[in-house]
């Protein structure tokens, strides 16, 4: 024996669609669908094409330029704030080289035993707000801000012992993001 509760026919007064009102639907009719041939010729390369040498050249610079901005304010940011560099260019000038180097190798790293995608790996943003909150604690004040009194005896800015400071700060990050990754 069927059960013919379930049994429905266009006929049937009770629509199961709330748009539906006496038959017609309220929504504009739908777009007719494009079939995969027309979208596959709209594309100028597909996924196994490779563009000419020199499409490739403009657009490499390209990607290269976007992904400088970050690279580059990312240690000029960090250096003052974070650091406690103080205008100390050769500091400065290591922790840009530095920036810039480790992101073309992980980018070759990526990009030839990784998932071989066309991305750069480049400096984060993501850990600035946890560094900044680390060393806004009082321990980790940076001595070079504010006033200092006329018997200084901090390191001058670009010394080694200057260098030790900032340094010392850069391992306490490192170890603060490898503790709380852990």
């Amino acid at each position: 024996m069927e059960n013919k509760a379930f049994d429905r026919t266009d006929e049937d007064p009770v629509s199961t669609n709330p748009e539906k009102k006496n038959g017609r639907s309220l929504s504009p009719p739908a777009k007719p669908e494009t079939s995969v041939a027309e979208s596959e010729s709209e594309l100028i390369y597909k996924i196994n094409d490779v563009p000419p040498w020199q499409i490739c050249i403009l657009l490499g610079l390209q990607h290269y330029l976007t992904a400088f901005g970050g690279n580059l304010m990312l240690p000029i940011i960090v250096a003052n704030s974070v650091f406690c560099m103080n205008g100390d260019s050769l500091g400065i000038s290591e922790l840009i080289s530095t920036t810039f180097f480790i992101s073309g190798l992980s980018t070759l790293l990526q990009t030839t035993f990784g998932c071989r995608l066309p991305i750069t790996q480049g400096a984060s943003f993501s850990f600035l707000a946890p560094a900044i909150m680390l060393f806004s604690l009082q321990k980790w004040k940076c001595p070079y801000t504010g006033d200092l009194p006329v018997n200084n005896t901090l390191p001058e800015v670009g010394s080694e012992g200057h260098r030790e400071i900032w340094q010392l700060r850069l391992r306490e990050v490192n170890n603060f993001y490898i503790y709380i990754y852990f």
